[in-house]
């Protein structure tokens, strides 16, 4: 089995003969301090910050960085000018009331976000392969934009497709570019294959990188072992430079980016967990030149893998990853809705207190019995009093997928 791409990645980067847990450890400790330093002489936000520390362990006693802290100070977090900065990513959570979340990136931090997508994309591409980035990709340095700059560095040709097209549309792009890898998000790739397994279109991609979302075990599955895909799963937020961590042919976790990241699990009290327990993932961005981050609450539950991975690396890896960084998270409504293989896509509405649920169907299902679950899960989480579903069976062709991002309750 092939190693991790990462390893002989950072190896190289950081001018290494060989890899070791002892050597990234001292690496990433280094690279604190130099972050401590630069952030206390530049940024306003970060003087409650020390001078430095002596080991890992003593992270713990940085206190963690919240959404809320971030939305309120970030350009006190900015260490550059306005004028060196290349890309400015503003998120808005329902969370905080609608106030603007902005993350600052320079030329530098692009570049090893596309550096990284460039190893990264080897798990599933190489010279000559030709590869569907079904992300956005409508400004220069959106996120599929970065990946089809990565792409071409390793000789593969990108083709995007657009968010907007329909799933007939969008099959018949691939047949007919002849495209045998694709990097898309979970459900829609999921969509996609059972779409066009309806409708009798044989698709010819062999491999797939899933991000940006949420990939279920049942979803992996489905796509691994109905379509025959090889499925990577990478995770990466927007927070992180959007890389992070990768899959490896083994299947049993996500290796980390550990040259420019540096990820604690923690309770709900801020405390380390042992290794295999599941808890909020914290990150650090070592090498962010406009915004470092240090001890960043993502929001997002994982684990760090307790033993090592079966293809050699010494990576440490993310495990049980569960994205819930917004808080109307909607995994419950998609084990419910997408474990039926008749279920095309949904979408979630509010108006007032009242629900309205969507779901786009290719075949029968137990509606009632369905129904019952979407409204228990509702009225769980208060989303709000009254539940209806509407079950659309009709004009399969003419369907978009109904989220072009993350799934998320729709305002009408």
């Amino acid at each position: 089995m092939r190693r991790s791409v990462l390893d002989d990645w950072i190896r190289q980067k950081e001018g290494w003969a060989e890899l070791s847990r002892e050597k990234i450890e001292a690496m990433q400790l280094k690279k604190i301090n130099l972050l401590l330093a630069k952030t206390k002489q530049k940024g306003k936000f970060y003087q409650y910050l020390p001078e430095k520390i002596s080991s890992l362990e003593e992270m713990k006693k940085i206190p963690l960085l919240t959404e809320q802290q971030l939305i309120t100070n970030h350009r006190g977090m900015l260490l550059l000018s306005q004028s060196e900065v290349s890309k400015i990513i503003t998120m808005y959570s329902s969370a905080t009331t609608g106030q603007a979340k902005r993350l600052f990136f320079s030329a530098s931090d692009i570049e090893k976000t596309v550096d990284f997508f460039a190893c990264g994309l080897q798990e599933i591409a190489s010279k000559g392969d030709r590869c569907l980035v079904w992300m956005p990709a409508n400004t220069e340095n959106s996120v599929g934009s970065l990946i089809a700059r990565a792409l071409g560095r390793i000789k593969a040709e990108a083709l995007i497709c657009s968010m907007d097209e329909t799933l007939d549309a969008v099959a018949d792009f691939v047949i007919n570019k002849k495209i045998n890898c694709a990097v898309a998000m979970p459900f829609k790739m999921l969509s996609l294959m059972r779409y066009a397994d309806k409708t009798g279109k044989s698709l010819p991609p062999t491999s797939v990188m899933i991000s940006a979302d949420s990939a279920p075990p049942f979803l992996k599955q489905e796509l691994g072992e109905r379509y025959a895909l090889q499925v990577i799963e990478h995770y990466g937020s927007s927070e992180s430079g959007l890389g992070g961590a990768l899959e490896c042919g083994a299947k049993n976790g996500m290796h980390i980016r550990e040259n420019d990241l540096l990820i604690e699990i923690v309770d709900d009290k801020g405390n380390w967990v042992q290794k295999g327990e599941t808890g909020n993932i914290v990150l650090t961005t070592l090498s962010h030149e406009a915004m470092p981050l240090i001890r960043y609450q993502t929001g997002d539950n994982g684990a760090l893998s307790a033993y090592p991975c079966r293809c050699g690396s010494v990576l440490n890896r993310l495990q049980n990853v569960y994205r819930n960084a917004t808080a109307n998270e909607m995994g419950e409504l998609n084990a419910i809705l997408f474990l039926q293989k008749n279920v095309l896509d949904y979408r979630m509405l509010r108006k007032d207190n009242r629900i309205r649920i969507e779901v786009m169907l290719m075949g029968k299902v137990d509606r009632e019995k369905i129904k019952e679950q979407l409204q228990r899960v509702v009225l769980q989480k208060g989303w709000g009093a009254r539940v209806d579903v509407h079950w659309h069976v009709e004009k399969l062709s003419l369907h978009k997928p109904y989220y072009q991002a993350k799934r998320k309750i729709i305002a009408e």
